[in-house]
């Protein structure tokens, strides 16, 4: 599973259909665009760095973290919050891409939990929505991009997961500084999600046994 939630890009590049029956100049159409992208994420909402995290990570958190440095540098940063008005807690990301242009919030799905295996970040049958759209949706509307990618990808083709990033950087902001070093690096395998009936039996099946070595929480 890899998903991208783009918010209000996506709302920048719509607008290029109905430009394109006004302007015949291609340049002038993608100076627009590229213009509207600017402003959109320029106003995304600003994260506090903590020396502490209330939430619970694994070790697919670091691991990741460690290997996005690598290709990202200093503009990927762990341990932030970003301030949640509806309830009495901040959100806080796994991963976080940010280099003044664009914002990402790089999440990690696990099926289920290693204390309690617990189901988690499933498709809810009955609504038909990711059980965390909701925090998605949050992100989105601070104009942040959502990625999520599935434990399993994170540990078998982290570069793979890194030339995802460095595409939506790519396609929201025509940097492509960070694709470049990636160009031969091989795609990530599409992987879906899970409901929370086949995370129980891939919780049977100690299936994240299977990809990882060991996970601590």
């Amino acid at each position: 599973m890899y998903e991208a939630r783009m918010f209000d890009y996506f709302k920048a590049t719509k607008e290029q259909d109905e430009l394109k029956t006004k302007l015949k100049d291609k340049y002038l159409i993608e100076k627009y665009i590229a213009d509207r992208i600017k402003e959109i994420t320029s106003s995304a909402s600003k994260f506090e760095v903590e020396n502490f995290n209330i939430a619970t990570k694994g070790n697919s958190e670091g691991y990741f973290y460690l290997e996005l440095k690598k290709i990202f540098g200093d503009q990927v940063v762990i341990d932030v919050t970003i301030p949640n008005q509806q309830w009495n807690f901040p959100f806080i990301p796994d991963i976080v891409f940010s280099n003044g242009n664009i914002t990402i919030d790089i999440e990690i799905d696990e099926p289920y939990t290693y204390n309690k295996l617990e189901p988690i970040h499933y498709i809810d049958t009955d609504k038909q929505l990711h059980i965390d759209s909701h925090r998605d949706t949050f992100f989105n509307e601070h104009h942040w991009a959502v990625i999520r990618f599935t434990e399993k990808q994170v540990y078998q083709n982290p570069l793979g997961c890194c030339k995802t990033i460095a595409d939506v950087i790519y396609k929201t902001t025509h940097d492509d500084s960070f694709l470049a070093k990636l160009n031969n690096v091989k795609n990530i395998e599409t992987e879906s999600c899970w409901t929370m009936q086949q995370a129980k039996v891939l919780a049977g099946k100690n299936y994240r046994n299977t990809y990882n070595g060991t996970v601590s929480f």
